[in-house]
């Protein structure tokens, strides 16, 4: 969005919520159904897309904003209104959308100089869709009369998800003239500043709620004709195919300009070679500009139930001297009846016109100029009860006729209400039918929810089962090793018993070595020692006379005597200190208790 200098920008608000759910065929029957132009491309957003920060050149856009009547290119006084409230177009709701058209369409039908964004707002205010949102919609202000747009939808749902992307010239019409005027295109805070309003647009206000409030709705002030007659629309009227209740708010449009300023000022001067009511108006059209004074009351002929006083225009003025009574009418010129103006001959020809041959035929057969006057209007019945016997008798015919037209005037009106009530009844079952549609689509969606939810749930529980199962095995398995594991430990603890007797042996063993080692040495010591070498000798000698003896005993008859020589000889040839006899017994112990302890 270009800024000027100087200007402070609100804070952007970003939104995060609302992914696009549209499709490639959905735009197409959109971009058909709204006639846009070719060169304005419509474009399905991606999933990570966002309506509040679209692509370089783009704007997003709403279904249920083009439904409510905003047409593309953007038109002028649209942008106007956007640019000064600061907002995007997808942050005013349908519902709003559908009072600043209607609003807009209203003053045109009047004739009234384009309003401003200040008097809009000094109608409405806005107020935030949610508290957390950033979607405005507008409301009524209190102590206002109540709003100029009626009947609009009760409650839209559902219509923020369907938003796309728009590329092109959306912005701006080839015929576009004047300065640019630029919209946001990312969501912003709203921008709202409402003054009093000049008494001049209260009391066009006022004259637009004196209309019955069906004429008002939206759904028959939002219409392809009126969008394009506003210029609110690059749709030619001539293309569109209004419906017979827009006709006819058409024809009553046509009497809405005259009424309300009659008096008030001269009036200007018509175009050359144009009627006053036909006169183009230029878009910028200043506040001061007039409107031809009214034919009769809207009320009058229409017989629309007004909220303020009662119009005090009459169908006809009193009665005048009979000098002042205008001469007889010729055939090619409109009759002058008592009181007439242009504007009231040139709409009698309008409204004369659109009446077919054969009905004014029959009306001019069955005109009730023989004094019958009941089908007349009451207005008509007084002006003919004052005149009396003044008016010729062309002029009461012809008055005669203006009523008759008066009454199938109103017929027409009456009948063109009860068409636009029972096209609200319509419009109304036809959102019911639309609202059940929705219902039918959100219950089959529920369902469809449900029977994923219980397939999923079913799939849950056969996984369930499964892990249970492998659970189960992991126990039995778990439970097993468990078995395993305790007999092993037992194993293990037996071994380490067994181990624990084997290191007690081991222990023995090596004391039992190394004692045995410490005897050995002793032993070894003790043989090398003389004192066992001594013993040793001893014992030899002790043995030898022990031996001398026992064979002197037993054999005396054998020479022992040289054993007991040779005896001699070694004790006397020993180098050994024959040890004492305690020494003796002291060895022979220590020999005794080694052997012992083996």
């Amino acid at each position: 969005m270009e800024v000027e200098a100087g200007q402070r920008t609100a804070p952007v608000w970003k939104c995060r919520f609302f992914p696009s759910e549209v499709n490639e065929k959905q735009l197409a029957d959109w971009h058909r159904m709204y006639s846009v132009p070719a060169e304005i491309e419509f474009i399905v957003p991606g999933p990570n897309d966002r309506a509040d920060d679209p692509p370089l050149g783009c704007v997003a856009l709403n279904q249920a904003v083009l439904a409510a009547g905003l047409r593309l290119p953007f038109p002028r006084i649209v942008r106007k209104f956007l640019r000064e409230w600061g907002i995007a177009p997808t942050q005013l709701c349908p519902n709003g959308w559908r009072i600043l058209l209607g609003f807009l369409i209203m003053w045109d039908q009047f004739g009234f100089p384009r309003p401003s964004v200040g008097e809009f707002n000094s109608l409405y205010s806005f107020k935030s869709d949610g508290r957390r949102s950033r979607w405005w919609y507008a409301s009524v202000k209190p102590r206002t009369g109540g709003s100029v747009v009626t009947q609009t939808p009760d409650s839209i749902k559902n219509w923020k998800q369907f938003w796309f992307y728009v590329r092109g010239p959306w912005q701006f019409s080839a015929n576009d003239t004047g300065p640019h005027v630029n919209i946001p295109v990312r969501y912003h805070e709203l921008r709202y500043t409402s003054h009093e309003p000049a008494p001049e647009f209260v009391e066009r206000a006022r004259q637009v709620r004196a209309v019955d409030e069906s004429f008002r709705s939206s759904s028959v002030l939002i219409t392809e004709e009126n969008l394009a007659s506003a210029r609110l629309s690059s749709t030619t009227s001539s293309n569109s195919r209004p419906s017979q209740s827009g006709k006819q708010m058409k024809d009553i449009s046509t009497l809405l300009k005259k009424k309300g300023q009659a008096g008030k000022g001269k009036r200007k001067a018509p175009s050359e070679g144009q009627p006053p009511a036909s006169r183009p108006r230029t878009e910028e059209e200043g506040t001061q500009a007039e409107v031809p004074s009214p034919a009769r009351s809207v009320e009058e002929i229409a017989s629309f139930p007004t909220r303020g006083e009662p119009s005090s225009s009459p169908v006809c003025r009193p009665p005048q001297p009979s000098s002042q009574i205008p001469p007889r009418p010729s055939t090619r010129i409109p009759p002058t009846y008592l009181g007439s103006t242009p504007e009231r001959d040139e709409e009698y020809l309008k409204l004369r016109g659109s009446i077919p041959k054969p009905l004014r035929d029959f009306f001019r057969s069955n005109s009730p100029t023989r004094g019958d006057i009941v089908e007349l209007p009451s207005s008509a019945r007084r002006a003919i009860s004052v005149l009396g016997k003044s008016w010729t008798p062309d002029q009461q015919k012809y008055l005669d006729i203006m009523g008759t037209v008066e009454s199938i005037v109103a017929a027409s009106v009456n009948t063109s209400r009860a068409a636009i009530q029972l096209t609200s009844a319509a419009e109304k079952i036809g959102r019911m039918l639309n609202d059940i549609q929705v219902m039918r689509e959100e219950g089959k969606k529920i369902q469809a929810e449900l029977s994923e939810e219980k397939r999923l749930r079913a799939l849950s529980e056969d996984i369930l089962l499964k892990r249970e199962e492998e659970l189960r095995k992991k126990e039995d398995e778990l439970k097993a090793m468990s078995d395993e594991l305790e007999v092993v430990n037992k194993s293990r603890a037996d071994l380490e018993h067994d181990l624990e007797g084997e290191r007690k042996s081991n222990a023995q063993l090596k004391a039992t070595l190394e004692k045995s080692a410490d005897k050995d040495e002793a032993v070894a010591k003790f043989k090398s020692s003389n004192a066992y070498l001594a013993e040793q000798e001893v014992v030899y000698f002790l043995t030898m006379e022990e031996l001398i003896e026992t064979t002197s005993e037993k054999r005396p008859d054998w020479d022992v005597q040289f054993l007991r020589d040779e005896l001699a000889d070694l004790k006397r040839k020993s180098t050994l200190n024959p040890p004492s006899p305690e020494e003796v017994d002291q060895d022979l112990a220590e020999v005794d208790q080694a052997r012992s302890g083996e």
